[in-house]
C-alpha cells in the first residue's frame, strides 16, 4: 500500500506545497504542488486548508521547512507572523504525524540527494572527502546551514547564521556598513545579503528608494557598457 505525505517550504515570500505518495517500496511520487504568496494570509493554517480543500484521503506524515528557528514541535517565521504547532497541525488536518524543521536545515539535508545536473563549479578546485559544508540562500532573509563529518556520515548544523554581524573587508563595504548603521543601529549579513538588501546598497550607492524588482529591471534595461581589455 501507499501513503500520502506533505512537504512544505514556509518563507516569508513564498509558501511552496508538495503532495506525494509514498509506496511500500520505491521513491516518492509528486502528485500536485502549489506556491502561495505568504503575505496573503495571516495564518498558515488558511494556505494548508486551501491546498488539501477536497482531499479525502488521509496523510500519513508532513514535514514543514520553516524560515526561523524552530525546536521540531513548535515554530515561529522570522519575517512573518505566522506561529505552527505540530500538535496543532496533526489535529486540525487528521496528519498521522508533523516535524518542523528549519528550512535551511532541510535544504542541507538534501545536499547528496543533488545529481550532476544541480551543481555548477564557481571556481576551480577539487572537492575533499569528509570537508565541512555550507547552505546559503538569499531570499527574504539569508538562510545558513552547515554540515560536518561525524560518524561516517554529514550532520546538519542547523543556526540564524544570517543574524551574525556584517564585516565591512573594503572601503566600500565599510562605507555601506556606515551608511546602514546610521539608519538602523546594528548590521547583520541578512542586511545586505537579501532581497531587500538589493534596496538598501541601492540607497547607500546614492540611489533612489526602490524595491529589489525595480532596481533589477532597471539594469537589465540599461546594462553597463563591456570595459576594455
Amino acid at each position: 500500500m501507499s501513503e500520502l505525505v506533505l512537504a512544505g517550504d514556509l518563507g516569508g515570500t513564498k509558501t511552496l506545497l508538495l503532495l506525494a505518495e509514498k509506496p511500500a517500496d520505491g521513491p516518492l511520487r509528486p502528485l500536485r504542488e502549489q506556491r502561495y504568496a505568504s503575505g496573503e494570509f495571516a495564518r498558515f493554517d488558511a494556505v494548508l486548508a486551501d491546498f488539501l480543500a477536497g482531499e479525502t484521503r488521509p496523510l500519513a506524515a508532513a514535514a514543514f521547512g520553516v524560515a526561523g528557528p524552530t525546536d521540531g514541535r513548535h515554530a515561529r517565521l522570522t519575517y512573518l507572523p505566522w506561529t505552527l504547532d505540530a500538535a496543532a497541525l496533526q489535529a486540525a488536518f487528521g496528519i498521522g504525524r508533523v516535524a518542523l524543521v528549519n528550512d535551511f536545515a532541510a535544504a542541507a539535508s538534501g545536499l547528496d540527494g543533488l545529481g550532476p545536473d544541480g551543481l555548477h563549479g564557481l571556481q576551480p578546485g577539487v572537492p575533499l572527502a569528509g570537508a565541512p559544508r555550507v547552505v546559503l540562500g538569499a531570499g527574504t532573509g539569508l538562510g545558513v546551514a552547515g554540515l560536518i563529518w561525524q560518524d561516517g556520515g554529514y550532520r546538519v548544523v542547523p543556526g540564524e547564521g544570517g543574524h551574525m554581524g556584517f564585516a565591512p573587508q573594503s572601503p566600500e563595504q565599510l562605507q555601506l556598513w556606515q551608511w546602514l548603521h546610521a539608519a538602523q543601529g546594528r548590521v547583520t549579513a541578512e542586511d545586505v545579503l537579501c532581497g531587500a538588501g538589493i534596496g538598501r546598497i541601492h540607497q547607500a550607492l546614492g540611489g533612489a528608494a526602490l524595491d529589489a524588482a525595480a532596481i533589477s529591471a532597471a539594469a537589465l534595461a540599461s546594462p553597463p557598457e563591456p570595459r576594455a581589455a
